[in-house]
């Protein structure tokens, strides 16, 4: 396996769409109790792996240079979601101005549209021979080996049951957009990216209501 395909199963392997499929799906699935949890572990959880080991990753596998402690700290204090995450918890109240609001509205309403507009650009039904093997190990470990090990733990850890739940489920969302849109805009194995985001969203609807059902 080349740099480019390993580079793209270490980005969306881990990541999965925790907000944009993980809230509403969690709300659907397993009622209105287990969203605060998801939010957490969406926040706490994708978007700071996203902004660390993601960031690490693209410098690694698609940068010029050898990534360093001090290269990867100055893409991490100009990464957006993490200066998001930072302003929303430092400075932005609970209820933000109503202009405030509505313009975070209209940027967040735009925002995933064209993430998903460039992954699809990319997204190729019939994918070359040399990218089935690791698209195939890429949706098996996120939407099925994950969530497994995802519950194994909870377990052990005791968590409270809609915490728990909440937590596989999010787990076993698919591969997140903004991870194969940052490897595709890094042009690592764009076909793969694209395909495991678009196909592991379409399995994932099946996948998903299935952990559900498992979880009871």
């Amino acid at each position: 396996m080349d740099d480019g395909r390993r580079a793209v199963l270490l980005l969306c392997v881990p990541l999965g769409n925790t907000s944009f499929l993980g809230y509403p799906l969690t709300r659907a699935l397993l009622g209105e109790a287990a969203v605060p949890s998801a939010v957490i572990y969406d926040q706490f959880g994708s978007f700071l792996v996203l902004s660390t080991w993601g960031l690490w990753v693209l410098a690694r596998y698609g940068g010029t240079e050898r990534p360093t402690i001090a290269n990867i700290g100055r893409k991490l204090i100009r990464f957006p979601p993490l200066i998001a995450l930072i302003v929303a918890l430092t400075v932005m109240p609970a209820e933000p101005p109503p202009v405030v609001a509505s313009a975070l509205a209209r940027v967040s309403d735009a925002l995933l549209p064209v993430a998903g507009f460039a992954v699809g650009l990319t997204l190729q039904l019939r994918l070359p021979k040399h990218e089935l093997a690791p698209l195939a190990v890429g949706l098996l470990l996120k939407l099925a080996l994950l969530p497994a090990l995802a519950l194994g733990l909870v377990v052990a850890l005791r968590l409270p049951a809609v915490a728990a739940d909440a937590v596989v489920l999010e787990c076993a969302m698919p591969p997140m957009i903004t991870a194969g849109a940052l490897a595709i805009s890094a042009r690592l194995a764009p076909q793969l990216a694209a395909a495991l985001v678009g196909y592991g969203t379409i399995l994932s609807l099946a996948s998903v209501p299935a952990w559900a059902w498992l979880l009871g």
